[in-house]
Protein backbone atom coordinates (compact mmCIF):
# COMPACT_ATOMS: atom_id res chain seq x y z
CA UNK A 1 0.00 0.00 0.00
CA UNK A 2 3.07 2.22 0.72
CA UNK A 3 4.38 1.96 -2.48
CA UNK A 4 1.13 2.36 -4.31
CA UNK A 5 0.79 6.29 -6.25
CA UNK A 6 -3.05 6.98 -4.07
CA UNK A 7 -2.76 10.75 -4.59
CA UNK A 8 -2.44 10.23 -8.72
CA UNK A 9 -5.68 7.86 -8.45
CA UNK A 10 -9.20 9.16 -9.18
CA UNK A 11 -11.21 6.44 -9.40
CA UNK A 12 -9.67 4.32 -6.54
CA UNK A 13 -9.21 4.81 -2.81
CA UNK A 14 -6.99 2.86 -0.93
CA UNK A 15 -6.18 3.19 2.77
CA UNK A 16 -2.86 4.71 4.16
CA UNK A 17 -0.15 2.40 6.01
CA UNK A 18 1.49 3.59 9.24
CA UNK A 19 3.82 1.77 11.28
CA UNK A 20 3.52 2.88 14.86
CA UNK A 21 5.06 1.40 18.02
CA UNK A 22 5.30 -1.86 16.33
CA UNK A 23 1.75 -1.58 14.66
CA UNK A 24 0.90 -1.12 11.07
CA UNK A 25 -2.84 1.03 11.02
CA UNK A 26 -4.70 1.62 8.19
CA UNK A 27 -6.90 4.42 7.29
CA UNK A 28 -10.38 4.02 7.06
CA UNK A 29 -11.59 3.97 3.65
CA UNK A 30 -15.45 4.03 4.44
CA UNK A 31 -17.08 7.03 2.34
CA UNK A 32 -19.70 9.07 4.04
CA UNK A 33 -22.45 7.77 2.17
CA UNK A 34 -21.32 4.05 1.01
CA UNK A 35 -22.76 2.00 -1.50
CA UNK A 36 -22.15 -1.10 -3.26
CA UNK A 37 -23.37 -2.95 -5.88
CA UNK A 38 -23.01 -6.90 -6.98
CA UNK A 39 -22.63 -6.22 -10.60
CA UNK A 40 -19.03 -5.38 -12.09
CA UNK A 41 -19.67 -1.75 -13.54
CA UNK A 42 -18.01 1.28 -15.24
CA UNK A 43 -16.52 2.53 -11.73
CA UNK A 44 -15.10 -1.15 -11.03
CA UNK A 45 -13.24 -1.33 -14.19
CA UNK A 46 -11.87 2.49 -14.12
CA UNK A 47 -10.51 1.86 -10.64
CA UNK A 48 -9.00 -1.38 -11.83
CA UNK A 49 -7.34 0.41 -15.15
CA UNK A 50 -5.85 3.05 -12.47
CA UNK A 51 -4.31 0.09 -10.46
CA UNK A 52 -2.95 -1.88 -13.56
CA UNK A 53 -1.60 1.05 -15.53
CA UNK A 54 0.12 2.16 -11.88
CA UNK A 55 1.92 -1.16 -11.35
CA UNK A 56 1.84 -3.54 -14.80
CA UNK A 57 4.87 -4.43 -16.93
CA UNK A 58 5.89 -7.97 -18.67
CA UNK A 59 7.08 -10.51 -16.49
CA UNK A 60 7.99 -14.16 -16.75
CA UNK A 61 5.56 -15.99 -14.55
CA UNK A 62 8.47 -17.86 -12.88
CA UNK A 63 9.40 -14.95 -10.73
CA UNK A 64 5.57 -15.04 -9.05
CA UNK A 65 4.65 -16.66 -6.16
CA UNK A 66 1.25 -17.48 -7.46
CA UNK A 67 3.18 -19.48 -9.89
CA UNK A 68 5.23 -21.32 -7.44
CA UNK A 69 2.21 -21.77 -5.30
CA UNK A 70 -0.04 -22.66 -8.52
CA UNK A 71 2.65 -25.82 -9.51
CA UNK A 72 2.39 -27.06 -6.19
CA UNK A 73 -1.13 -26.77 -5.65
CA UNK A 74 -1.41 -29.30 -9.17
CA UNK A 75 1.83 -31.58 -7.34
CA UNK A 76 -0.72 -31.73 -4.24
CA UNK A 77 -3.16 -33.69 -6.48
CA UNK A 78 -1.30 -36.40 -7.38
CA UNK A 79 -2.99 -39.19 -6.49
CA UNK A 80 -5.10 -37.64 -3.87
CA UNK A 81 -8.90 -39.16 -3.84
CA UNK A 82 -12.53 -37.24 -2.29
CA UNK A 83 -12.75 -37.48 1.37
CA UNK A 84 -16.13 -37.29 0.82
CA UNK A 85 -18.96 -37.71 -1.79
CA UNK A 86 -17.24 -36.23 -4.69
CA UNK A 87 -17.78 -38.13 -7.85
CA UNK A 88 -14.21 -40.05 -8.56
CA UNK A 89 -14.67 -39.83 -12.31
CA UNK A 90 -15.77 -35.90 -12.63
CA UNK A 91 -13.00 -35.02 -10.33
CA UNK A 92 -10.35 -37.30 -12.63
CA UNK A 93 -11.61 -35.32 -15.63
CA UNK A 94 -11.18 -31.86 -13.71
CA UNK A 95 -7.33 -32.66 -13.09
CA UNK A 96 -6.77 -33.67 -16.55
CA UNK A 97 -8.17 -30.08 -17.70
CA UNK A 98 -5.98 -28.78 -15.41
CA UNK A 99 -2.68 -30.63 -16.73
CA UNK A 100 -3.95 -29.71 -20.20
CA UNK A 101 -4.45 -26.16 -19.26
CA UNK A 102 -0.99 -25.92 -17.78
CA UNK A 103 0.45 -27.09 -20.69
CA UNK A 104 -0.71 -23.88 -22.29
CA UNK A 105 2.10 -22.14 -20.15
CA UNK A 106 5.67 -22.38 -19.24
CA UNK A 107 8.22 -20.69 -16.19
CA UNK A 108 9.45 -18.47 -18.96
CA UNK A 109 5.81 -17.28 -20.36
CA UNK A 110 5.52 -13.41 -20.05
CA UNK A 111 2.54 -12.22 -19.60
CA UNK A 112 1.55 -8.39 -17.99
CA UNK A 113 1.84 -8.86 -14.63
CA UNK A 114 0.87 -6.10 -11.96
CA UNK A 115 -0.79 -6.01 -7.89
CA UNK A 116 -3.76 -7.56 -7.85
CA UNK A 117 -6.00 -6.79 -5.02
CA UNK A 118 -6.59 -10.67 -5.28
CA UNK A 119 -9.78 -10.72 -3.07
CA UNK A 120 -11.86 -8.29 -5.49
CA UNK A 121 -15.48 -8.46 -3.99
CA UNK A 122 -18.48 -6.37 -3.36
CA UNK A 123 -17.49 -7.76 0.81
CA UNK A 124 -14.00 -6.15 0.35
CA UNK A 125 -14.95 -2.43 -1.03
CA UNK A 126 -17.89 0.36 -0.34
CA UNK A 127 -18.65 2.66 -3.53
CA UNK A 128 -19.24 6.24 -3.66
CA UNK A 129 -20.24 8.51 -6.40
CA UNK A 130 -16.99 8.59 -8.50
CA UNK A 131 -14.58 6.00 -6.63
CA UNK A 132 -14.15 2.71 -5.63
CA UNK A 133 -12.88 2.16 -1.48
CA UNK A 134 -10.95 -0.95 -1.54
CA UNK A 135 -9.91 -2.67 1.82
CA UNK A 136 -8.85 -5.92 3.29
CA UNK A 137 -5.61 -6.09 0.84
CA UNK A 138 -3.78 -8.68 3.29
CA UNK A 139 -3.84 -11.36 -0.78
CA UNK A 140 -2.80 -8.38 -2.45
CA UNK A 141 0.28 -9.95 -4.72
CA UNK A 142 1.81 -9.75 -8.43
CA UNK A 143 -0.78 -11.11 -10.89
CA UNK A 144 -2.08 -11.61 -14.67
CA UNK A 145 -3.57 -7.89 -15.74
CA UNK A 146 -7.70 -8.56 -15.55
CA UNK A 147 -7.34 -11.08 -12.61
CA UNK A 148 -9.56 -9.06 -10.33
CA UNK A 149 -12.49 -8.65 -12.80
CA UNK A 150 -12.73 -12.05 -13.44
CA UNK A 151 -12.64 -12.85 -9.94
CA UNK A 152 -15.22 -10.72 -9.03
CA UNK A 153 -17.39 -12.17 -11.53
CA UNK A 154 -17.22 -15.62 -10.11
CA UNK A 155 -17.33 -14.74 -6.30
CA UNK A 156 -20.60 -12.88 -6.93
CA UNK A 157 -21.90 -15.13 -9.63
CA UNK A 158 -21.18 -18.30 -7.61
CA UNK A 159 -21.52 -17.05 -3.77
CA UNK A 160 -24.32 -14.43 -4.46
CA UNK A 161 -26.31 -15.19 -7.63
CA UNK A 162 -25.90 -18.87 -7.85
CA UNK A 163 -25.37 -18.77 -11.26
CA UNK A 164 -24.74 -21.56 -13.81
CA UNK A 165 -21.89 -21.67 -15.87
CA UNK A 166 -23.63 -20.31 -18.73
CA UNK A 167 -24.56 -17.57 -16.74
CA UNK A 168 -21.36 -16.90 -15.46
CA UNK A 169 -20.11 -17.27 -19.04
CA UNK A 170 -22.01 -14.23 -20.22
CA UNK A 171 -20.53 -12.16 -17.56
CA UNK A 172 -17.01 -12.98 -19.04
CA UNK A 173 -18.06 -12.36 -22.65
CA UNK A 174 -19.35 -9.08 -21.33
CA UNK A 175 -16.15 -8.07 -19.82
CA UNK A 176 -14.22 -9.25 -22.79
CA UNK A 177 -16.11 -6.65 -25.10
CA UNK A 178 -15.88 -3.74 -22.62
CA UNK A 179 -14.31 -0.97 -24.17
CA UNK A 180 -11.85 0.09 -21.29
CA UNK A 181 -11.01 -3.59 -21.26
CA UNK A 182 -10.18 -3.88 -25.04
CA UNK A 183 -8.61 -0.71 -24.53
CA UNK A 184 -6.03 -2.53 -21.62
CA UNK A 185 -5.42 -5.13 -23.63
CA UNK A 186 -4.11 -3.22 -26.34
CA UNK A 187 -2.25 -1.16 -24.30
CA UNK A 188 -0.80 -4.49 -22.43
CA UNK A 189 -0.46 -6.12 -25.62
CA UNK A 190 -2.40 -8.74 -24.12
CA UNK A 191 -4.59 -11.61 -25.07
CA UNK A 192 -7.79 -12.06 -23.01
CA UNK A 193 -8.16 -15.83 -23.47
CA UNK A 194 -4.88 -16.23 -22.11
CA UNK A 195 -4.95 -14.40 -18.77
CA UNK A 196 -8.74 -15.97 -18.28
CA UNK A 197 -7.06 -19.19 -18.62
CA UNK A 198 -4.23 -18.08 -16.15
CA UNK A 199 -7.25 -17.39 -13.71
CA UNK A 200 -8.61 -20.49 -13.45
CA UNK A 201 -5.68 -22.49 -14.28
CA UNK A 202 -5.00 -20.30 -10.31
CA UNK A 203 -7.77 -20.92 -8.92
CA UNK A 204 -9.33 -24.21 -9.12
CA UNK A 205 -5.74 -25.57 -8.68
CA UNK A 206 -6.09 -23.91 -5.29
CA UNK A 207 -9.57 -24.97 -4.51
CA UNK A 208 -9.82 -28.69 -6.20
CA UNK A 209 -6.93 -30.26 -3.33
CA UNK A 210 -8.79 -28.56 -0.39
CA UNK A 211 -12.21 -29.38 -1.31
CA UNK A 212 -11.11 -32.99 -1.78
CA UNK A 213 -9.93 -33.87 1.57
CA UNK A 214 -12.86 -31.85 3.10
CA UNK A 215 -14.99 -33.94 5.49
CA UNK A 216 -18.00 -32.73 5.24
CA UNK A 217 -17.98 -31.17 2.04
CA UNK A 218 -18.62 -26.90 2.45
CA UNK A 219 -21.60 -25.94 0.81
Amino acid sequence: LGELPADEFSCLDVPRATLKDGLLLLSDVRPAKPGNSDRLGRLHLEALTELACATTRHQKLDILPAWKNLNRNLEDLDGLEPANDLDPKQVGRLKNALLRLRQQFGDFTELPIGLAHADFTPWNLYLSDRKVHLYDWELAEPLPLLYDAFHFIFQTGILLRRQSFAELWEGIESLRQNEKVQSLLRQFDADFDRLYSFYLLNNVAYYLPRYLRQTPLHE
